[in-house]
C-alpha cells in the first residue's frame, strides 16, 4: 500500500513539473504528419508529396570550368582517373528556389557520392551538369525536384549509379543531347507530372546511352521516354506501376524517331499503361526476351519500319499483346501471347511482315487479326489456339489472303507426327515440334516422354526400344497403362520382357501366360499390402479403445 501511495505520489509530481511539455510533444506527434504530408491535387488523384527537410543544410553549390571545381573547398582527391575529386556526405535543401548541385564545363574526374538534394525551385534540379565529362553521381538521394538528375549539353562519359530519385514534379532523370554515358540500378518512384505536364520517370535524348539494372515504379504517364536516341541499350531494368491509360502517349518504355536501339530483358508491367511503344519512324531497333505482365497492352508499333520483336513474353494485359499498326518489314519471332483481353496479335494497314514461331494462345478475341491493306506477309510455324471460343475458325481472321505454313491452329494438332501435341512441345516439354527427334537419339519424343526418359538428352534412352515397346502394347490389346505397370514391375530387366516376347510369339498373338502370371503377381501384392494395412489399422484401434478402458 505504501508502495502504491509513493508511486502515485511521484507521478503526481512529474506531471506538475513536466505536464505542459508533456502536451506539448503530444500535439507536435499528431499534427507532425499533416504538415510534413501535404495532399496536392492532380487531376483527378491526389499525390502525397514528402516535404522532407534536411537535417544538416549545406548552401547549393554552382561549379564552371575545372579552375572552379579545383578552388571548391569542400573536396578530396586530384581530379585524375586514380584519385578523382570527391563530394561527399552534402545535405542540400534548396527552400523551393533553385538547383541544388550544378556542374558546368568541366573535365576533371568528379565522384559526387552520399549527398541529398531536396525542394528544388519550379523549373530547376537537384543535381545537374551540362557539357561535362567524367563526372559519376553515385548513391544520392534526390527528391521533391523539379528535374531530379541532369545530364546535358554535349556531356559525355558520365555516370549516375545507385541513386534514389522520388517526387520529382516533371523528370526524374533527364539525358538530353549527350553521348557515351550509363545510367545503372537506380530506383525511381513517385514521380509525375505537375501542373498538366507529362510526368517521366527518365528521358534520353542523344546516343551511345547504357540503362541498365534500374528500378522504376510508380510513374506517372511514362515510365522512360526516348526521342531522337540512337545506338542505345535499354536493358535489364524493372518498371511496374505506370499510370494513365492504354493509349500510344502513355507506356513503361516509349521511343519516338529512334533507331538502332537494343530493349531487351526487360520487366514491365503490373500498371495500365503499354509495356513498349514504338512511333514516328523507329527503325531498326530490337525488342528481345523483355517479360510484360499484367499491363494495359504489351507492344504497340506504329509508323516503324524494319525492328525486330523476338522471344518476348506478354501475358494477361487488358488490351492486345502486339499491334503493328501502318508499320512494315517488322520480324515478329517467339513471342510468346497470352491471356490478353483483346486480339493476341493485330496487324492494320502492315505489309511485308514476317509473322514466325509464335504462340497465341486463350486470348479473348481472335488469335491473329490482320485487317486493312495488310499484304504480303509470310505467317508460318506459329500455334494460335485456344482464343476466343476455341472454334478452329476463331483463331485467325485475315482479310487480306497472306501467305500461311505450318501454323498450328488446334491444340491437340501434332504437325511432326511424334507423338505429343504442338502445344505441350512448345510450353511443356520444349521439344522441337517440328522434328520427331529433338536429341537424335532415335526414339521418337512422344514415346521418349511415355517411358521416362529425357527427350533434350540422347544419352537418356528408353528401358526398351520401340519394336518391343509396340509389341507389348499389342499383346495388352492398346491399353497403356498396364503397360507402364509391367515395365515398372519388370524394372527394365531385358530377360523378363524378353520372355514375355518370345511367349508371344510362340503362341500365335494369344496373350501368354507369363502375362497373366506378372499381372496377377502385381494385383496379389496390392490386395496383400491393403490388407495389411486393413489389420494395422484395426490392431492401432483395438489398442487404442483398451487404452481408453
Amino acid at each position: 500500500m505504501l508502495t502504491s501511495l509513493l508511486i502515485v505520489r511521484v507521478d503526481t509530481m512529474i506531471w506538475k513539473k513536466h505536464g505542459p511539455l508533456l502536451v506539448g510533444l503530444l500535439s507536435i506527434l499528431l499534427i507532425a504528419p499533416c504538415v510534413l504530408f501535404t495532399p496536392q491535387p492532380e487531376g483527378n488523384r491526389t499525390i502525397l508529396v514528402s516535404k522532407v527537410h534536411a537535417s544538416s543544410p549545406h548552401a547549393p553549390i554552382s561549379i564552371q570550368y575545372d579552375s572552379g571545381l579545383a578552388a571548391f573547398p569542400n573536396k578530396t582527391g586530384t581530379g585524375d582517373p586514380g584519385t578523382p575529386y570527391v563530394i561527399q556526405d552534402l545535405e542540400i535543401d534548396c527552400g523551393y528556389s533553385g538547383s541544388g548541385i550544378v556542374i558546368e564545363d568541366t573535365r576533371k574526374y568528379l565522384v559526387i557520392k552520399n549527398c541529398t538534394v531536396l525542394n528544388s525551385g519550379s523549373t530547376e534540379c537537384g543535381v545537374g551538369f551540362t557539357n561535362c565529362t567524367n563526372i559519376r553521381v553515385e548513391n544520392c538521394t534526390v527528391g521533391n525536384c523539379h528535374y531530379g538528375i541532369v545530364m546535358d549539353g554535349n556531356c559525355g562519359f558520365n555516370a549516375v549509379h545507385n541513386c534514389t530519385i522520388y517526387s520529382s514534379h516533371w523528370v526524374a532523370i533527364m539525358h538530353g543531347n549527350s553521348a557515351n554515358n550509363t545510367i545503372s540500378d537506380n530506383h525511381l518512384y513517385d514521380n509525375y507530372g505537375e501542373g498538366g505536364l507529362t510526368g517521366y520517370g527518365m528521358v534520353l535524348h542523344g546516343q551511345n546511352v547504357t540503362v541498365v539494372g534500374n528500378t522504376i515504379e510508380r510513374n506517372e504517364d511514362v515510365a522512360l521516354y526516348a526521342t531522337n536516341l540512337a545506338n542505345s541499350t535499354i536493358s535489364g531494368n524493372t518498371i511496374t506501376g505506370t499510370i494513365n491509360g492504354a493509349s500510344s502517349d502513355f507506356a513503361d518504355i516509349l521511343l519516338a524517331t529512334s533507331s538502332g536501339n537494343s530493349i531487351i530483358g526487360n520487366r514491365l508491367g503490373n500498371g495500365t499503361s503499354q509495356s513498349i511503344t514504338l512511333k514516328a519512324s523507329c527503325n531498326g531497333n530490337a525488342i528481345e526476351s523483355n517479360v510484360m505482365v499484367n499491363g494495359g497492352a504489351g507492344i504497340y508499333i506504329t509508323s516503324c519500319q524494319q525492328n525486330v520483336l523476338r522471344n518476348n513474353t506478354i501475358w494477361d494485359q487488358d488490351y492486345f499483346g502486339i499491334y503493328l499498326y501502318q508499320s512494315g518489314t517488322h520480324v515478329v519471332e517467339g513471342n510468346d501471347v497470352r491471356r490478353c483481353g483483346f486480339y493476341g496479335m493485330q496487324l492494320y494497314s502492315s505489309t511485308g511482315n514476317v509473322i514466325c514461331n509464335n504462340i497465341l494462345v486463350n486470348n479473348t478475341d481472335f488469335g491473329l487479326y490482320i485487317s486493312t491493306s495488310a499484304f504480303s506477309t509470310v505467317i508460318a510455324r506459329n500455334i494460335i489456339a485456344g482464343n476466343k471460343d476455341g472454334a478452329a475458325y476463331n483463331q485467325i481472321f485475315d482479310a487480306c489472303a497472306n501467305i500461311y505454313d505450318q501454323n498450328t491452329i488446334d491444340a491437340t494438332s501434332d504437325l511432326d507426327g511424334d507423338g505429343l501435341p504442338d502445344l505441350d512441345e512448345w510450353s511443356i516439354h520444349h521439344t522441337d515440334r517440328f522434328k520427331v527427334d529433338t536429341d537424335g537419339d532415335n526414339f521418337l519424343d512422344g514415346y521418349e516422354i511415355d517411358l521416362w526418359s529425357d527427350p533434350l538428352d540422347a544419352t537418356d534412352t528408353p528401358m526398351i526400344d520401340q519394336t518391343q515397346y509396340l509389341a507389348l502394347l499389342a499383346m495388352l490389346e492398346g491399353n497403356k497403362t498396364l503397360l507402364l505397370t509391367l515395365l515398372q514391375w519388370a524394372d527394365g530387366n531385358a530377360t523378363r520382357l524378353q520372355e514375355l516376347l518370345d511367349e508371344y510369339m510362340n503362341s500365335g498373338g494369344e496373350q501368354p501366360s507369363v502375362i497373366d502370371v506378372g499381372l496377377s503377381i502385381i494385383v496379389g501384392s496390392i490386395i496383400v499390402a491393403g490388407a495389411i494395412c486393413v489389420v494395422g489399422l484395426l490392431a492401432i484401434s483395438k489398442k487404442r479403445g483398451l487404452a481408453k478402458k
